[in-house]
């Protein structure tokens, strides 16, 4: 076979470039959604300082100590995505629609030398560049992609797929190349694509499958008997040592692990008979993708038998006719049948058994890539039938089919738009999913905290306690998070209340357990707070945030070489964290051990020069020691980091910080800046440290 000529991949990548920019041209400034917090944003590994190799090389480690955590390739773009942008999304979806145009290439390709093989019928060679093109066209246009596109932390989906069609497409390349040296280096490529794309999500693991799907399909006899159980038995060879590798992986050898149904509030089996429905919503969406049909979140009622609801039954018995559709066309359309097994086949880890969530639109990025295959062969027919037969028919095709890239293209567009920012996204999932608590929680959590509306956010977070919960952990959260409010409006109380219910609902969340002490803590409850804490990280010795308000107690019980030592654990946690260089530093301080104490301080402020909190303890050391020249030279600096002004509304919170101010404010240090403001603002300054 003659290569792809250079002018016609390089038309059809400048075509699927140009194109795809466009649509997606309205997302560069799209906000951080969900899962991107979390991933991304919070994520301190990724925040890297330079672009050694070694510096790279223990980033992508660090993302594989956990089975959660192992996609290290797709989490070392976002850390060099934070090296160039830090937070700013753009740089992000720049990477983003780069993969999908790659990806959409790749697919261009590899359909453009699948219609070369033996198998296929020699009608379809001179149109391969149509009916490739336009499968890549259809398939990366459509509308229900922007899941995977637009929200970022989908890349791990994306990067995946591109790595999965990469390798189809070296696989190809090395199935019909003649000379044996480019025959290795082809396949030698494809096994590297095939690591590349476990290394940036788990679904890569059925591409073994799709090698022997392409090698049965259009490259082996399939009428030979002897043929077909070769190919049967290399099946079940690979799916055995697909499946001991996963578990060993993933699961520690453990088969159950696949099973964690803890938070899920439904079972194994009735996973197994709602995902029939969602396999037919997805394909209902791929091939009918109207923007107002597609939602982050969508209101699924689960299967509790064949009969309940209605359409269980038919559902699965749907799919075992498109199945036995593929098998009963392998010798005579094998592009089809190729389509339906891909389909399927990708599909068999996030909607089969595995615990995960029900349904997301992302999931059809990778199954989704052939679907266009049969239709742009069969479009392909229409033209050629009726180019001569009957000219009306063959422009109404044309104008058809440009109908439905323009019609999608735009719809793609304006789904975009409900990716703008969390207030969009979320009112877009409570209009077309009204009966699921997510998204009135998190539009609650992720608009109206973050814009300090309160009062709204609580009206909404009630609504959400009545509706379906999208797993048993989820209504602990939206109690907790109504805790969160209560407390952030000084409402100890109720704050103490809402945490306690939170806890009810899930006793070992460490969350909650922390959340609760902090609000005991503030109602002065040192020893019912200390008994939450000391449980706390007697389960999770690890447990920063424990470990340090548990210090912090036991300082406000004058307890203070206990609290260092809790303190001094937290350092081993994070050599060079500044809250705990500060903490220990009072703690010192507090010990009259002020040497000490200026030494932890000091190493604070050289991470942030102008801290005034840090500023602040420098002075009141300095005050008890007796040492006014300096303390004179840190009160300067306090002042010069701000405005006289700031430095008073900054003073005015501390005075009131809980954390603080039975420590800090010493009668000598507020006298020391009595002296300092003495001309300035000098009632509201009394106001303040009297």
């Amino acid at each position: 076979m003659k290569p792809f000529r250079s002018k016609r991949c390089w038309f059809g990548f400048s075509l699927l470039l140009g194109l795809i920019f466009l649509i997606y041209s309205n997302t560069f400034n799209a906000s951080w959604h969900l899962d991107d917090y979390v991933n991304i944003t919070h994520d301190a590994r990724l925040r890297i300082q330079d672009l050694t190799v070694d510096t790279l090389w223990q980033t992508a480690v660090s993302f594989s100590k956990k089975p959660r955590d192992a996609r290290p390739l797709a989490r070392l773009t976002f850390a060099l995505n934070w090296y160039f942008g830090h937070d700013d999304p753009f740089g992000y979806h720049v990477v983003n629609i780069v993969i999908h145009v790659l990806a959409a290439f790749f697919l261009f390709l590899t359909v453009a030398h699948l219609l070369t093989a033996p198998n296929i019928q020699d009608s379809f060679h001179r149109h391969r560049y149509f009916i490739a093109l336009l499968s890549a066209v259809l398939w990366s246009i459509n509308p229900i992609q922007t899941q995977a596109v637009t929200y970022i932390v989908q890349r791990m989906a994306s990067l995946c797929t591109l790595f999965y069609i990469l390798g189809l497409y070296l696989y190809t390349r090395s199935r019909t190349a003649e000379v044996p040296s480019i025959k290795i280096l082809f396949f030698a490529g494809c096994i590297i694509s095939f690591l590349a794309g476990l290394a940036s999500k788990e679904n890569a693991a059925m591409f073994p499958f799709a090698l022997l799907l392409i090698e049965f399909l259009f490259f082996q006899d399939v009428s030979s008997k002897k043929t077909r159980w070769i190919l049967i038995g290399v099946a079940i060879m690979t799916g055995l040592v697909i499946l001991s590798l996963g578990l060993l992986l993933f699961f520690k050898g453990n088969p159950l692990g696949l099973l964690n149904y803890q938070l899920r509030y439904f079972s194994p089996a009735e996973r197994l008979l709602t995902e029939p429905r969602i396999i037919l919503l997805y394909l209902s969406q791929i091939f009918y993708p109207l923007p107002a049909r597609l939602c982050i979140e969508h209101d699924i009622a689960v299967s509790t038998s064949l009969v309940n609801p209605w359409t269980t039954l038919p559902s699965i018995l749907i799919i075992i006719g498109l199945i036995g559709f593929g098998l009963a066309t392998i010798r005579k359309q094998p592009i089809l049948s190729f389509a339906i097994f891909f389909f399927f086949l990708n599909h068999m880890i996030e909607s089969s058994i595995i615990g995960l969530e029900l349904v997301f639109e992302h999931r059809n990025y990778l199954p989704s890539l052939f679907l266009f295959f049969p239709v742009a062969v069969g479009i392909e027919w229409l033209l050629e039938y009726y180019r001569k037969k009957n000219r009306y028919i063959y422009i109404a095709v044309i104008v058809g089919v440009t109908g439905i890239i323009v019609g999608w293209s735009m719809g793609t567009y304006v789904r975009n738009f409900a990716w703008t920012t969390e207030k969009t996204l979320w009112e877009d999932a409570i209009t077309k999913a009204p009966l699921s608590s997510r998204p009135w929680h998190n539009l609650a959590m992720t608009y109206y905290e973050k814009t300090n509306q309160p009062a709204k956010a609580m009206v909404l977070y009630r609504k959400a306690l009545t509706l379906e919960k999208k797993n048993t952990f989820h209504k602990s959260v939206i109690l907790s998070n109504m805790a969160a409010n209560y407390y952030y409006r000084d409402d100890f109380e109720k704050a103490v209340k809402y945490w306690q219910k939170s806890l009810d609902g899930h006793p070992r969340n460490p969350k909650a357990s922390y959340l609760l002490s902090l609000g005991l803590t503030r109602l002065g409850k040192f020893d019912e707070a200390s008994s939450y804490l000391d449980q706390l990280i007697a389960r999770y010795p690890k447990n920063r945030d424990a470990l340090n308000l548990k210090g912090i107690l036991l300082l406000k019980q004058q307890q203070y070489r206990q609290g260092l030592e809790y303190f001094r654990k937290c350092l081993q946690l994070r050599p060079m964290s500044r809250s705990t260089l500060i903490n220990v530093g009072a703690a010192f301080s507090l010990m009259e051990n002020f040497q000490r104490a200026d030494l932890y301080f000091k190493t604070a402020l050289v991470q942030r020069p102008e801290d005034k909190l840090v500023l602040l303890w420098l002075i009141r050391n300095a005050t008890q020691k007796g040492d006014l020249t300096a303390a004179d030279r840190f009160i300067e600096k306090l002042v010069n980091s701000t405005s006289e002004k700031g430095v008073i509304i900054w003073l005015n919170r501390i005075s009131r910080d809980w954390l603080y101010n039975d420590h800090l404010l010493t009668p000598a240090l507020n006298q020391k800046i009595r002296d300092r403001f003495q001309f300035l603002y000098l009632e509201k300054i009394e106001a303040i440290i009297n």
